[in-house]
């Protein structure tokens, strides 16, 4: 009995607030709605809500493996060839690659942030997304192998 009435009092204040035509009835009604929702909830009560990017996604079936790194990697290169986003995960990755040679991670994933090096750069020049992901990476290889993994890197 008492939710049928908080639940009529809600939708009484609620068609207030919209079908008034003073503005100064309508602003009653919002406060007086928002008083009314906040003893609601500090009270006890509970509001049913569906997440539904959380119902969308499938959880893995018993007995199915979780992806490893390497299938999680050609997954990210697969949706960067057309998502920007994913595009600058994979330049995170190789600001990683650099960052985990040098002597200062945080301070050289920093700089590679805001300065791009030249693999980097070579990444998200034009043209195909796979041969410049393959190009930056034998750059990355050509400056740790020159470095001796010593965090030396070209500009």
């Amino acid at each position: 009995m008492r939710a049928r009435f908080e639940v009529l009092l809600v939708l009484f204040l609620v068609l207030v607030a919209v079908l008034s035509g003073s503005y100064a009835i309508r602003w009653v009604s919002v406060v007086t709605l928002g008083i009314v929702l906040a003893v609601f909830l500090f009270s006890g009560g509970r509001l049913p809500v569906i997440y539904r990017e959380l119902l969308a996604r499938k959880e893995p079936e018993r007995g199915q493996r979780p992806l490893s790194n390497f299938e999680r990697t050609v997954r990210l290169v697969e949706k960067a060839k057309s998502g920007r986003t994913a595009r600058k995960l994979v330049a995170d990755r190789i600001a990683e690659m650099y960052a985990m040679v040098s002597d200062n991670y945080n301070q050289t994933f920093r700089r590679l942030q805001s300065k791009p090096n030249r693999a980097i750069q070579v990444l998200y020049g034009e043209g195909d997304f796979l041969d410049n992901l393959e190009k930056s990476l034998e750059i990355v290889e050509e400056d740790i192998d020159e470095s001796g993994g010593r965090g030396h890197q070209r500009e």
